[in-house]
């Protein structure tokens, strides 16, 4: 079981872009499996440098503090895919080997804090277009 949010609709963007905050529903269901993140990059006006990073928000003062960093910039065009999964006893919170594909990386590490977005970082000026969704995944 899963459900779906769309973090950032396609447009072309030439800076930084921050989501709507997310509540993290792993502090209110207990059975949240995993956040996936899904970039789909349709479009790029030149040398392409995007970097995902997933915030989350500090409670006393408010500011946004870097989660996960994507461990390399994208820099084709196309689909990637992040897998953050809530259970850290899965691997001690290392991170999972993959390989190929579409799946960039899996990270075994709960999300912490009440609040959450995601941020794609832009590494030059040149127009991007993409869009961002993501899915909390389920345990039945």
């Amino acid at each position: 079981m899963s459900s779906s949010l769309l973090l950032l609709g396609s447009a072309a963007r030439t800076v930084d872009a921050a989501s709507a905050s997310s509540e993290n529903f792993l502090a209110v269901t207990p059975n949240t499996h995993a956040l996936m993140v899904v970039i789909d990059h349709t479009a790029s006006g030149g040398a392409i440098s995007l970097t995902p990073k997933i915030q989350v928000k500090e409670p006393s003062g408010g500011a946004w503090v870097d989660y996960f960093v994507a461990a390399a910039a994208l820099v084709a065009t196309g689909h990637s895919i992040y897998l953050l999964l809530q259970r850290s006893d899965i691997v001690n919170g290392a991170a999972i080997p993959v390989a190929g594909g579409n799946l960039k990386e899996v990270l075994a590490r709960p999300i912490t804090g009440a609040e959450w977005r995601f941020l794609m970082m832009h590494g030059n000026a040149n127009p991007q277009t993409y869009s961002v969704g993501a899915f909390w995944i389920y345990l039945l």
